[in-house]
């Protein structure tokens, strides 16, 4: 009996004791799952243009990575990759196929290119320990982008001449445009596309066979036109990447004017009715023009080489005006005058030349003009005639002289000749007057010189050169020249 009551007191304490471990125990400690998020690069990713897609999180032990991406249905993702895959067999885009994954942190990151436009769901699972997923991440994706589309006009339009349409865009990626020019009807605006647009009005003008290309920007195409009068409509769109694809499109009215009346300038009818020349003094044009032409006229003269300018005014069909007479221009030589009416709006450019002979001065006749140099004036050579010069030159001889008597038969001076080498005294004589110039003249050496006699006829050689040359010689047909003026210096 008390040896049954001992067993029975160890027994209860042994089962106590083991309680007592179990509680002291507890449970068995807890592991950590795998986990799994997804990341997309941008916010709003762009049709054909490459996004990354971050795959990242932990693994309890080494695991395999899975990922698709697809346009977003009315179903979410499915627990399995291999189901998902099934379920949308052609839309899916595979990110990840069993991208191995060791135990801990990972992070996987995946180039993706939408083809389209629209709301995507990226899916991803984590296989492996227990995996982790199905895990989903919503993306919008948005077309092109045009920050910038314009058309303008270089020029005002005008019905049967040239203009440019100014085409400027700004793309972020190689994109088409296109453009049609039609009458503007009853129809104020653009098709949804081209292809809608030329359907619906069949007498529509494509500007770009099969689209200009376009990238960056903003940049302007420019194409020359030519159009009738009347209201126009110029459709434009931004297309891309695919060819029905429309990102912007625009419509601009376009009015072409008519082509203005031609106004035709009346003829000036200007006409130099007189002119007076004379030495000394100014010359004076008159003249004639169209009854309303009213108006400066710029007046020319021309004589010997030389040239003198003025201006005068029209009105009432006539004008009278003045200006110098030309500096070379002597008594007996012929003077150009000439009218110009640089044209107005309601009159064309006129023109009127008139010719004279220069008078001589209004100074006794008892001064003949001596001829005494050669000058030149631009690119040509021209005499000069002068009362009492100072200097004459005879064949290669210069004469410095004073003159002691003047009248309108002869002249006479003292003076000093200076050849080439040295110098000594002569006496010159000028006369036989013909049409106011002196044409003889005899020079003289002084006695202690070696008296001699020579006797100079003017004579004139080529067109407008004049020279003092031995008489003898003068009349001689090998000499080249010509007595000056007319009959010249006797023989």
């Amino acid at each position: 009996m008390v040896g049954t009551l001992a067993c029975a007191a160890f027994l209860a304490a042994t089962v106590g004791t083991a309680r007592a471990t179990a509680r002291t125990a507890g449970p068995r400690a807890h592991r950590p799952s795998p986990t799994l998020a997804i990341s997309v690069s941008t916010p709003a990713p762009e049709q054909s243009l490459p996004a990354m897609v971050t795959l990242a999180g932990t693994a309890t032990v080494d695991s395999t990575l899975q990922a698709l991406v697809r346009p977003a249905g009315t179903s979410g993702c499915a627990k399995s990759f291999r189901i998902d895959r099934d379920q949308h067999p052609t839309e899916s885009a595979v990110l990840a196929d069993g991208v191995p994954e060791a135990t801990g942190a990972y992070s996987t990151s995946v180039s993706w290119t939408p083809d389209a436009t629209g709301p995507y769901v990226v899916c991803a699972w984590l296989s492996g320990g227990g995996g982790a997923g199905p895990v989903s991440a919503p993306v919008t994706v948005r077309g092109p982008q045009v920050p910038a589309l314009a058309v303008g006009f270089s020029s005002r339009p005008t019905a049967g001449t040239l203009f440019d349409i100014d085409y400027t865009v700004q793309t972020d990626q190689p994109l088409r445009l296109l453009s049609t020019i039609r009458p503007a009807g009853t129809s104020p605006t653009c098709g949804a596309s081209q292809a809608a647009d030329t359907a619906a009005n069949p007498d529509t003008h494509v500007i770009f066979s099969g689209g200009a290309l376009v990238d960056g920007g903003p940049a302007t195409t420019s194409v020359s036109v030519r159009y009738p009068a009347g209201a126009y409509l110029v459709c434009t769109w931004i297309t891309g990447p695919e060819p029905r694809e429309t990102d912007a499109a625009l419509a601009t009215p376009l009015t072409v004017g008519a082509k203005p009346i031609p106004h035709h300038a009346l003829p000036s009818h200007l006409r130099i009715t007189g002119v007076e020349a004379r030495v000394g003094s100014r010359v004076s044009v008159r003249g004639s023009a169209a009854d309303g032409l009213s108006g400066r006229l710029t007046l020319i003269a021309s004589c010997a080489g030389s040239r003198s300018r003025g201006a005068t005014g029209a009105a009432h069909g006539r004008f009278t005006g003045h200006l110098p007479l030309p500096r070379l221009c002597l008594a007996h030589d012929r003077i150009n005058v000439a009218a110009y009416w640089a044209g107005s709006p309601d009159y064309g450019r006129g023109k009127a030349i008139g010719r004279a002979v220069v008078d001589r001065a209004a100074r006794p006749a008892s001064e003949p003009l001596l001829f005494s140099r050669i000058v030149r004036v631009r690119h040509r050579y021209h005499p000069v005639f002068r009362t009492r010069p100072r200097e004459i030159v005879v064949g290669p001889v210069k004469l410095a002289l004073r003159w002691t008597h003047w009248t309108e038969r002869e002249a006479q001076a003292t003076g000093i000749a200076h050849p080439d080498h040295g110098r000594y005294r002569v006496s010159v004589r000028a006369y036989h007057p013909l049409r106011g110039r002196f044409a003889c003249l005899t020079v003289t050496r002084a006695a202690g010189a070696g008296r001699r006699v020579r006797r100079y006829g003017l004579g004139r050689l080529g067109n407008s050169t004049f020279a003092w040359l031995h008489v003898r010689w003068l009349h001689r047909r090998a000499s080249g020249a010509t007595p000056w003026p007319r009959p010249g210096c006797p023989a």
